[in-house]
């Protein structure tokens, strides 16, 4: 049963704006779903059950005539259990596939070696890098397909947090394609206004109506009337300033806090972006986080014990592509941030992480 749906899905990623699939389902759920459809079978085929018995009955003697007067309970009794079937399988749907968007959901997709983070709250749409080395089509192959199953048309903010292709290249493919799939504005770091590795990036943009914004540290951004908020951590005045500074620390960084819940965003950062963090006090205030993006794909150049210890994640989500030539994520950036208390979940072995922020509650669920 479950290989059976597992070819299905399979053929529905190839649909446009399908909403019924969302990923690899559970075999709790194909079972589930499976159950409620033969029900329905089973009940749709005992309507013609009646009928047959009643024409059966008249022919014969006297002795069947109390069976032929309970010929009524036998219609009530069907119709009651096909009215519970069709209740059982909208339920089943339901569970499977749509899904509303009243709260939060950030979707960490497998993407290989790369970032490409979509997070959903009703119609608004905001994305936190896109693009890997592992799959360069990964923009019409991955994000593509992906924003399809979930009816996503549009991206309201996309986060670009520095330039290099394992962030870019499939959000650049989503700006500048025929997906339907419109994005409206991008959000660079500061740097980006003279960094010349951001200019294919602004003049796809540009060429396509998409606003730019440039952000830097303690900028704040608020959505959908405060409901989202976004405090923005890095890069820094001094950091930008120092010309040798390589391009991944001066990534854009920012907590972003929906309700009671909170997510740090830390692009690829390292060693010397963290140690600021650490010894600034207005950042030490702002770092700690339900959620933590693991900088660098858990490089061995962003384990800062420190850094980690504040932030204090209970969900620790690490983006890279399995037996990548990196050694990404390191044994000692893993061990820093489990002495914490954090639950590590990795796309490399989880595949996509899907995590809710849903009334008090944080969940998460993984599709590989």
């Amino acid at each position: 049963i479950f290989l059976i749906y597992d070819k299905l899905c399979l053929i529905l990623e190839k649909l446009p704006y399908h909403i019924l699939w969302i990923g690899r389902p559970t075999l709790y759920e194909v079972l589930y779903y499976y159950v409620a459809i033969f029900l329905i079978m089973y009940a749709i085929s005992n309507l013609h059950v009646v009928p047959r018995v009643r024409r059966s009955l008249y022919g014969e003697n006297e002795k069947y005539i109390a069976i032929r007067n309970r010929i009524f309970e036998y219609r009530l009794y069907n119709a009651i259990r096909l009215v519970i079937c069709f209740v059982l399988l909208a339920m089943s749907i339901l569970i499977i596939g749509i899904r509303n968007r009243n709260d939060l959901r950030m979707t960490f997709i497998s993407i290989g070696q790369g970032d490409s983070i979509v997070i959903e709250s009703n119609d608004f749409i905001m994305s936190v890098d896109g693009g890997s080395t592992s799959n360069t089509s990964n923009g019409e192959y991955i994000l593509v397909p992906h924003m399809k199953s979930r009816a996503i048309d549009h991206i309201d903010y996309a986060f670009i947090t520095h330039a290099d292709s394992d962030h870019t290249n499939g959000l650049m493919y989503l700006i500048d394609s025929d997906s339907d799939i419109k994005v409206y504005n991008l959000m660079l770091p500061v740097n980006a206004k003279t960094d010349t590795k951001f200019n294919k990036l602004k003049n796809l943009a540009r060429a396509n109506g998409v606003n730019i914004t440039y952000l830097s540290e303690m900028d704040k951004l608020s959505f959908k009337n405060g409901l989202i908020d976004i405090n923005v951590l890095s890069p820094d005045i001094a950091s930008l300033e120092n010309k040798k500074m390589d391009q991944n620390e001066l990534s854009l960084t920012f907590k972003m806090g929906y309700k009671n819940h909170t997510c740090l965003f830390t692009g690829d950062i390292g060693k010397l972006t963290m140690d600021r963090m650490v010894d600034d006090s207005y950042d030490v205030n702002n770092m700690k986080a339900e959620v933590l993006k693991v900088p660098h794909h858990g490089s061995k150049n962003s384990n800062v014990k420190e850094f980690f210890e504040i932030v204090k994640p209970e969900l620790a989500v690490v983006s890279y592509g399995k037996n990548n030539t990196y050694g990404h994520p390191h044994d000692v950036t893993m061990e820093s941030i489990m002495d914490t208390g954090a639950y590590i979940l990795k796309t490399g072995e989880k595949g996509q992480i899907d995590i809710y922020f849903d009334k008090e509650e944080t969940y998460y669920r993984t599709y590989k």
